[in-house]
């Protein structure tokens, strides 16, 4: 529930001032403790606040990480079926035990991070940002002179799918997910709904893709490759808009503009993500509900910057903790913006079944301007 602003002003007046800080982070994740250490290590006294407990963002809790775990045991079983010589065989419970001792390995090492950077505070509490200057946690109330918001994304759920499950379910520590569905429809045709694909075609499920198109950024070419690569791996792309999901006696099913596909054991969502901007109702958002920024990460409010996922415009995990980079160096510089983003070199990876790579512009796009 988003705090009640009226009430933390009048908490504000009552208790005071409790702790000062220089910067307050809200979030732990690529963006934010990229800041938050960078920060500190700049002699400045920084409090960092991060929800879930433990650092890393939704890539080590529900995306990167632990994609890439189940990618490399779908890899084992690819590699089998193209060489005489090699066959294998992928348990996938174990493999999911495998993906949540990699998750666990890597919260205890950020855990030492934060022990070694001397001025940095860590509460495994969500914040509020009332004003530019004051977060409340809990009944506390904290002063400070810079606010990072770093909140991420979350994926987006839209009415009449809250049936399915996202890679939260899917892909969280301890997931409930301990074998892989026997019947799985994905919907959605970007990075994650391919990924999914290719990685969950391989590893025993009976996959069917609802996608009018798969991967937007990239080449015809390189859609086309892939969309043969997911066929011979025996996905099934229905290339229908879908308008829903339900769950019947038989199973869910997944309702399309144009008929009904039933009988599935689970439905992945992957349709997006949006900024999670609930952390703050301070800064004016642009049209995608998205933290605006400068090439510097400044947000519209002149001691708030929001680089990572906040800001919208690139979802990427190095693309947030360059961005965390430039804003602890705008702050420290006194709030000066020597230091910019440039998006013209952007890398991407998509870990497909082949995977795919690129930077910069695609042949067409730089014909086109």
């Amino acid at each position: 529930m988003e705090p009640n602003i009226e009430n933390a002003y009048l908490l504000l007046t009552s208790i005071g001032c409790m702790t000062d800080f220089d910067v307050i982070v809200l979030g732990g994740g690529g963006a934010g403790y990229t800041s938050a250490f960078e920060l500190s290590r700049g002699g400045m006294k920084v409090l960092m606040l991060e929800p879930k407990g433990v650092l890393g963002g939704n890539c080590l809790y529900e995306g990167c990480v632990p994609s890439k775990t189940y990618w490399y045991g779908a890899h084992t079983v690819e590699m089998s079926s193209r060489v005489p010589f090699m066959e294998a065989e992928v348990s996938f419970p174990k493999l999911v035990n495998w993906k949540d001792e990699v998750q666990r390995k890597r919260f205890a090492q950020h855990d030492q991070e934060i022990k070694e950077h001397e001025g940095l505070t860590f509460i495994p509490e969500s914040g509020f940002m009332i004003d530019s200057n004051h977060v409340k946690v809990n009944d506390n109330v904290y002063t400070t002179k810079y606010v990072v918001v770093a909140t991420g994304a979350e994926p987006v759920v839209p009415q009449g799918y809250e049936d399915g499950v996202t890679t939260h379910e899917l892909l969280m520590p301890d997931t409930k997910i301990r074998q892989p569905p026997r019947r799985l429809a994905i919907i959605g045709g970007g990075y994650i709904g391919v990924e999914m694909s290719s990685v969950f075609s391989r590893l025993g499920s009976e996959v069917t893709l609802f996608a009018a198109h798969l991967l937007k950024e990239v080449s015809a070419e390189v859609q086309g490759l892939l969309e043969r690569e997911l066929g011979r791996a025996g996905v099934k792309i229905v290339k229908e808009r879908s308008t829903g999901v339900k769950v019947e006696s038989k199973g869910k099913v997944v309702v399309t503009e144009k008929g009904r596909w039933e009988g599935f054991d689970e439905v992945l969502v992957a349709v997006g993500r949006k900024p999670n901007t609930s952390s703050t109702a301070s800064i004016p958002l642009g049209k995608r509900g998205e933290i605006e920024t400068t090439p510097g990460m400044r947000s519209p409010m002149e001691n708030v910057y929001a680089p990572g996922d906040v800001n919208g415009k690139f979802m990427l995990f190095h693309v947030a903790v360059l961005e965390g980079w430039v804003t602890a160096q705008n702050i420290m510089e006194g709030n000066r913006e020597v230091v910019e983003m440039d998006y013209n070199a952007v890398p991407f990876a998509v870990y497909t079944l082949p995977q795919v790579a690129w930077v910069g512009l695609w042949k067409d796009q730089a014909v086109a301007k």
